[in-house]
């Protein structure tokens, strides 16, 4: 499992008590990748939401019946940060394909299912981590935005 000093540095996480921060541990499961591996696919169901514990994530936008590469990044994830929070939408579905950037990517694997059901439990804990969420959607959106933007050759105007 994770050090007490890694997890606080999450900040979806940021706010919830020692109590909650324990139950939430408890969904938690450290996965390794290497360069190139696939973390999970555009359409696949979202079954976890994952934070970057050890190096950097591309998300990229699949063409079906062609082999993706690294110039269909729309953005990158770093250490503390979190992707596919598609797990934690009515729908879960990933939007974006993920993939391991560098040599070795070392992940927080936190399961959908455990983590909603301490939401149903401890509705406080629940807001604390989707208003972090919103934050986290946000910012992704303007990053595709930013990216679409530049691939036409237009200055990108952040309005966050």
């Amino acid at each position: 499992m994770t050090s007490k000093d890694i997890f606080t540095q999450i900040l979806i996480f940021d706010g919830l008590d020692q109590g909650q921060m324990n139950k939430v541990k408890a969904c938690c499961q450290e996965k390794e990748y290497t360069a190139g591996a696939r973390i999970f696919a555009d359409g696949q169901q979202a079954e976890s939401l994952f934070v970057v514990l050890e190096g950097r994530v591309d998300l990229r936008f699949e063409i079906p019946g062609r082999e993706s590469t690294s110039s269909d990044n729309i953005t990158s994830v770093r250490q503390g940060q979190v992707l596919g929070w598609s797990a934690l939408m009515h729908s879960p579905i990933y939007s974006l394909s993920a993939y391991c950037a560098t040599d070795k990517c070392r992940l927080l694997k936190v399961g959908r299912d455990c983590l909603l059901a301490l939401f149903e439990e401890d509705p406080r804990m629940g807001y604390i981590v989707m208003s972090h969420m919103a934050e986290v959607i946000r910012t992704r959106f303007h990053q595709v935005q930013e990216e679409l933007a530049r691939r036409k050759g237009i200055p990108a105007t952040r309005h966050c």
